[in-house]
């Protein structure tokens, strides 16, 4: 057995027999060492325990904070005016229509409006995204698709979506669907062996068991958590303070996070990353080409989305 060191246990023993005085001050050497790496070690969880988690506990609890349910901090340009004009006043005024009234969804603006305090920062990263997806993913994209056939994309997706199984059946089961949890348990059963390790959809396409499009920022709105203030994110998008919790409960859930080493781990994050942008640029590039004010279509886009999604029963 080698140390750590670099020693071998046969080199020890003949430090031991021809050069005791040696062998206690390599032997001591290798224990100080051991010590030592033990002590970081211990130190290194302490400090996580102390000062890492609290942290990331009361940034959640922030983030939580900012979703408390109440009032939309978009106004009504029309009460504003309204407060405005002088007692007995007939003049009519007109509200000011922003880029997002003229967007589809966008005319109840109580139902539509989300804080958007990060505009400035969440305008840039949506540039930054926008700009790395027609510059650099888009033609990787196509030589993907010419290299890969569809059939091939949609059976690494369908791995992808049977191993991410945990996320959707611990959604159902804090949902209380009972028959939506023991629906994605009788999917993983069926995918991960007939379906050949998730690779085929037999689930579906055999016992039309369809898949729970369930995830833990959807539980949370369930609950009557608000969706905070909207936020971009660099390369994972439009999001929310909701939503990001969710995203990062979705991870935690995920096999992947706990697959060693974390290189493997990232190669295979960045695989499904790229074949599920190779089915999902084409509405992306189909939203941003059709719209006046890209970045208010797609942050519409995604609120009335992520509802629907809640509403859902």
């Amino acid at each position: 057995m080698q140390c750590s060191l670099g020693l071998s246990s046969s080199l020890i023993a003949t430090l031991d027999v021809h050069c005791p005085r040696r062998h206690m001050v390599v032997h001591g050497t290798f224990v100080l060492y051991e010590v030592r790496n033990n002590k970081i070690g211990i130190l290194l969880k302490k400090l996580t325990q102390i000062i890492i988690r609290p942290v990331c506990i009361l940034f959640a609890f922030a983030l939580l904070a900012a979703c408390a349910p109440g009032k939309h901090v978009q106004t009504n340009h029309q009460e504003q005016a309204k407060e405005a004009q002088p007692a007995g006043s007939t003049a009519q005024s007109v509200p000011e229509q922003s880029a997002e009234a003229n967007i589809p969804g966008m005319n109840d603006k109580q139902e539509a409006a989300v804080a958007d305090p990060l505009e400035p920062w969440n305008r840039m990263i949506f540039t930054f995204n926008d700009k790395v997806y027609f510059w650099a993913l888009k033609p990787a994209i196509k030589g993907y698709n010419w290299a890969i056939p569809e059939i091939a994309r949609k059976s690494i997706r369908n791995f992808f979506d049977n191993v991410e199984m945990p996320t959707r059946f611990v959604s159902s089961v804090l949902q209380l669907d009972i028959k939506g949890a023991g629906i994605e348990l009788a999917r993983f059963t069926i995918n991960s062996t007939i379906g050949v390790a998730g690779l085929f959809d037999v689930a579906q396409s055999k016992f039309k068991l369809k898949p729970q499009e369930k995830d833990i920022g959807q539980t949370l709105g369930k609950y009557g958590i608000g969706e905070g203030f909207y936020i971009v994110w660099p390369f994972l998008g439009p999001s929310d303070a909701r939503d990001t919790i969710g995203t990062a409960s979705d991870l935690y859930l995920s096999p992947w996070i706990k697959v060693r080493p974390a290189w493997i781990a990232g190669t295979l994050g960045g695989i499904e990353y790229f074949n599920k942008a190779s089915f999902d640029g084409a509405e992306y590039e189909e939203l941003v080409n059709s719209a006046i004010e890209p970045y208010a279509a797609l942050k519409n886009a995604y609120i009335q989305y992520r509802r629907n999604m809640v509403k859902e029963k």
